[in-house]
């Protein structure tokens, strides 16, 4: 290759911020002409449109060339000139050859509506600078896109680099085979992206595509004619022109069909028909007739496509046995085969080890039946923006392991039942089930998790029950459109009833209640909606029931109380025991115990109204080592006062104060310090007191004194089972430890030394159900949490 000569010459001036870059793809520019032997000629094809700002890199510096045994891989060499063409003036057409000629003066390009930039050049270079020093006896350019960088010593290294894409390679002479087998400007490496997108020919000077070669096809089959010698003209003496366009694309830019022409590895681009790997601008079709047709992906792959489309009969796509084997698809999924095809197989055959993930942005689409797709123990991913839609044209339920709703906006939109064998996790965005359902048919309490406000089942929820002595919890998490409205069971020696089915809905059937309990009239229900739940089968057996309503507009009761009814058409009834109730932020939460049968559940309240209403209740430990109590009451009506009660680790709670009512229509606050704040953590609860007795408990803050010191701790082994949990906790002085259950439900506490802590917080875990726990540590400087995993 010739030495260089540098110039920078513009046709003119255009505010690049304008526009946007057509961003290139592998084959979409080719080589078509190149005439190493003066004058240098050379010319290439666009097989999409070229917009104005769109910038194009060139060189016929040799890609890992070098001494033997001395080549970095992925480098060029910097002795050779580096060309940028950036589009000006107007979008040059798909088809477009454009001609470069250094032989004469500028513009050098034909058409002439491009920036002509000389990015790099040899030290030896002098005026004028353009790229036409090619070697006498054959050469090779690499069009590229993207950043170049020249490395430390130009004109004599080996370490310049792209960033960016490689569009295509030319040479005219074979590639070379080994990193460092040719040390002469002449000769180059191919690069790896390159595989399927490049000309290495005989060693001869000049070369052309010839007009009578083929011009029009898919992209496949124009890379097939320009990569076949016998469609072009060669010679070493005569300067060949460049062929006359248009060239033109009929199909496939867009779409990758395989073949399997080579091997099962979806990253060789020689198995797809354009021999473009699909990525997520492009679409992957299996075809139903195919060589190595079973594509398996390896641990680490992430395979990338825009829509997949699996077609025809045997294994199309496997990615078992390890769970990063990853799928994204960054729009629609769909099975299109003979039904029981299994052409989607995600199954190792091995219980308790992962299979594959899938990523999916858009619709899941099952046009044979839930046989084709092999779940295994896979997990499937529904991310990103917009409403995504699940269905089997078989009208079956669509099965999957591990399913995770994670999504930025929009929501899953159920067309048929879906069963989730594994987990359930509802991180972000709603299922919206209409007339179908969401089964979970693991057992264990935790196979829901991560439900919210913003997360939930919005229509009908089935849940497998386990039976045996209990109490097992279980979340419920289901709502309408616009609320959530969770459930949540503790069941006590159930019978195996199977599963439990529950919905909410927001419209009030039936006659209003008329219950009396503890003297008081509950004839209203909150407005938001009512519960259903309906058993697999006969209920044995006791269970707790708690309800969070939101979405009401007829709250600030005194009282609620969850009431139930077989039906629509029966009255409203209160079996069991009221537990409590709060009232914060727009919910209503209310428990009953020792409930036996299931049906419609309501929250039900009091027409009488609410004593006070409570804007804020708070505490502070003062520089004297006294807590200060402080609250504020924005109304107060027929309110005797308030007791404040104090508590301890392992405590019951002991009255501490009473402070009377003002009873003002207007805001009232109120405070008391503590002046007997005793060490460690206290707990203290506000009650109201109405003026006939009644009580309401206004909530509960914690005030933490002179516990301080150091605190790390570390659990294991993690996961675990049974009393095998170790726990070593470092610490000076006492630390407060909490055992908490994934929803965030105390299942025990304790205050005392590192030493005690680490025996009695692992046994708090010894006999709970598989799930996730979490140890909370706190003292006065610090805090921590460890999550702990039991199977």
């Amino acid at each position: 290759m010739k030495q260089v000569y540098t110039l920078i010459f513009l046709s003119s001036f255009f505010p690049l911020f304008l526009f946007s870059q057509t961003v290139l793809k592998p084959g979409d520019l080719a080589v078509v002409t190149m005439n190493s032997d003066a004058p240098d000629v050379w010319a290439f094809v666009t097989f999409v449109d070229l917009t104005v700002g769109t910038k194009i890199l060139f060189t016929d510096n040799g890609y890992e060339r070098g001494a033997l045994n001395n080549v970095a891989t992925g480098l060029f060499s910097n002795s050779e000139e580096v060309l940028e063409l950036e589009v000006t003036g107007s979008t040059i057409p798909a088809g477009t050859v454009i001609t470069y000629d250094g032989s004469g003066p500028p513009p050098y390009t034909t058409p002439s509506n491009f920036i002509h930039t000389m990015v790099a050049t040899n030290t030896f270079a002098v005026p004028p600078f353009k790229f036409d020093q090619f070697t006498a006896s054959g050469d090779g350019i690499f069009i590229m896109q993207g950043t170049w960088n020249n490395g430390t010593v130009p004109g004599s290294s080996h370490d310049a680099f792209l960033t960016g894409t490689f569009i295509w390679g030319f040479n005219a002479k074979p590639w070379e085979l080994l990193s460092g087998s040719c040390n002469t400007t002449s000769c180059s490496r191919l690069p790896p992206q390159l595989a399927c997108y490049n000309n290495g020919f005989a060693h001869i000077d000049n070369y052309s595509y010839k007009n009578s070669a083929p011009k029009s096809g898919s992209l496949g089959q124009m890379v097939d004619a320009l990569t076949n010698p016998a469609n072009w003209d060669t010679d070493n003496t005569i300067t060949f022109p460049s062929p006359t366009g248009p060239f033109t694309i009929t199909s496939g830019l867009n779409q990758s069909v395989w073949t399997g022409n080579v091997d099962t590895d979806w990253f060789n681009c020689a198995n797809w028909d354009n021999y473009r790997v699909p990525d997520l601008d492009i679409d992957a079709l299996f075809p139903a007739s195919t060589a190595n047709n079973s594509i398996v992906l390896q641990p680490g792959d992430s395979a990338h496509c825009r829509d997949l489309t699996l077609t025809g009969n045997g294994m199309f796509f496997q990615a078992q046995g390890s769970n990063d084997r990853v799928l994204n698809v960054h729009r629609d999924l769909a099975i299109s085969a003979d039904p029981g095809s299994q052409i989607f197989n995600f199954d190792d055959g091995f219980a308790g080890t992962p299979d594959g993930e899938i990523y999916l942005y858009g619709n899941w689409t099952n046009n044979t039946d839930n046989a084709d797709f092999l779940e295994g123990e896979s997990t499937v991913h529904l991310v990103g923006t917009g409403n995504q839609s699940i269905s089997v044209t078989t009208f079956q339920d669509e099965g999957y392991y591990d399913l995770v709703v994670d999504k930025s906006s929009g929501g899953v939109n159920l067309l048929q039942d879906i069963t989730v064998f594994g987990s359930l996790d509802l991180t972000s965005g709603l299922i919206n089930t209409s007339t179908n359902l969401v089964y979970v048919s693991n057992s264990a309490t935790g196979s829901i998790f991560n439900h919210s406000t913003s997360s939930y089942v919005n229509g009908n929820l089935r849940r497998d029950i386990q039976s045996g002595a209990g109490p097992f919890g279980y979340d419920f998490p289901v709502g309408t459109a616009s609320n959530y409205e969770l459930a949540h069971i503790d069941f006590f020696n159930p019978g195996p009833i199977g599963f439990l089915d529950a919905s909410f809905t927001s419209t009030l059937t039936g006659a209003a209640p008329s219950v009396t309990e503890a003297g008081f009239l509950y004839n209203n229900l909150l407005n938001g909606g009512i519960w259903t739940m309906t058993p697999g089968g006969i209920f044995l057996g006791s269970y707790n029931l708690t309800l969070y309503e939101r979405g009401y507009t007829n709250g600030l009761a005194n009282r609620y109380i969850n009431v139930k009814r077989p039906n629509s058409g029966s009255a409203w009834a209160n079996p069991g025991t009221h537990n409590f109730f709060t009232e914060a932020g727009g919910v209503v939460t209310c428990a009953r115990n020792g409930l036996t049968a299931f049906s419609d559940f309501a929250i039900a309240l009091a027409s009488n109204p609410l004593p006070v209403k409570l804007e804020s209740f708070a505490g502070e430990l003062l520089p004297t080592g006294n807590a200060e109590l402080h609250w504020e009451i924005s109304s107060e009506y027929a309110s005797r006062g308030y007791r404040l009660e104090r508590r301890q680790t392992g405590e019951d709670f002991t009255p501490i104060t009473f402070i009377e009512s003002r009873n003002q229509p207007d805001r009232a606050s109120y405070s008391f310090e503590d002046v007997e704040t005793p060490l460690g953590l206290s707990f203290y609860r506000l009650i109201q007191v109405d003026q006939d007795g009644q009580e309401s408990d206004l909530g509960t803050v914690e005030i933490l004194k002179d516990l301080t010191g150091t605190l790390s701790a570390v659990a294991w082994p993690n996961p675990s089972s049974g009393s095998e949990l170790q726990l070593n906790i470092q610490a000076t002085g006492k630390v407060l430890g909490r055992v908490m259950t994934a929803e965030g439900r105390l299942l025990g506490e304790l205050q005392g030394e590192a030493a005690a802590l680490n025996l009695a917080l692992p046994q708090m875990l010894a006999g709970v159900a598989p799930g996730i726990y979490f140890i909370r540590l706190i003292n006065q400087e610090t805090s921590l949490t460890l999550k702990v995993v039991r199977f």
